[in-house]
């Protein structure tokens, strides 16, 4: 998911041998890490639409965010600008967003994500004892 090494101490994560972006044991713990950034996003800053959410995993200084937010949008059959549950209290809503933010941010087939990974990184995120 292209999560930025950061100071955030992500459970899972390795060592980076481009130190840009983190690296985990496991796809699991990547997903469990991405799950847990979207539920702040949620939570803290009040992101509540794909759009906003979407600005703000791949801002427009570095992305072009407007066609990330169109092909999520075609992928999942949202709207930019409706209202997403919290992360951590509706799966089922939100394994199409990160399935197609793998898609954009991995290159990769609709049937190739991983979505067992997806959902296992969603119960280590929000469903077991840290």
């Amino acid at each position: 998911m292209n999560i930025r090494a950061g100071r955030s101490r992500w459970m899972g994560a390795v060592s980076s041998e481009t130190g840009s972006f983190v690296s985990f044991l496991s796809v699991a713990y990547g997903y469990r890490a991405a799950w847990k950034l979207l539920a702040n996003y949620h939570r803290y800053y009040r992101l509540w639409t794909l759009r906003q959410v979407i600005n703000r995993w791949a801002p427009p200084q570095e992305n072009d965010t407007a066609a990330y937010v169109r092909h999520v949008c075609h992928l999942t059959g949202l709207k930019a600008d409706d209202m997403l549950p919290n992360p951590s209290q509706d799966i089922e809503v939100w394994v199409p967003v990160l399935t197609a933010m793998t898609v954009i941010e991995q290159g990769m087939a609709w049937t190739q994500v991983p979505q067992r990974e997806i959902r296992r990184g969603w119960q280590m995120a929000f469903q077991m004892q840290e």
